[in-house]
């Protein structure tokens, strides 16, 4: 499968058994993280949507094999993504600057924990660099938040 969330990410899928391990996306517990790159994320979500998924095997949160809770984590993600994009292309289109553009995408949905706010802000700040807005990809999003957390 394709990635998105990390370059590095793997998801696996056996079509006897219908059985789809899927790395870090699809969580019950936590939002989609895009380290790598959106575009690719959003790949990776159209493939696993065109599969049978009898079981659902995320590396966080709960495991399932119930076909509508399985489409139900699969459309979240997939709005997750196209509500973050569309927000952040219109903010990019007309010269936001990052904190306007932070304050932009507040209105984007889906919670599932705590730290989603953090990790939603991340990928706020990581897809504006992509889009082509006034940051460096370099300082923003989880290279920033890793940076930080390699300075202690």
């Amino acid at each position: 499968m394709p990635r998105g969330h990390a370059a590095s990410m793997l998801t696996i899928y056996e079509p006897r058994g219908a059985d789809l391990w899927a790395s870090d996306v699809m969580s019950d517990v936590e939002i989609p993280s895009i380290v790598d790159d959106l575009e690719s994320y959003e790949r990776t979500l159209g493939r696993i949507a065109t599969l049978e998924i009898g079981t659902l095997v995320p590396a966080h949160g709960t495991p399932t094999s119930n076909r509508t809770e399985i489409r139900r984590r699969l459309d979240e993600d997939r709005s997750y993504l196209e509500q973050l994009r569309a927000a952040v292309e219109s903010a990019v289109s007309v010269g936001s600057p990052l904190q306007e553009t932070l304050g932009r995408c507040e209105a984007v949905a889906l919670r599932r924990s705590e730290d989603d706010a953090i990790t939603h802000r991340l990928n706020v700040e990581k897809v504006y660099a992509d889009l082509g807005g006034d940051a460096n990809p370099d300082e923003v999003g989880f290279v920033r938040a890793w940076k930080e957390a390699v300075r202690g």
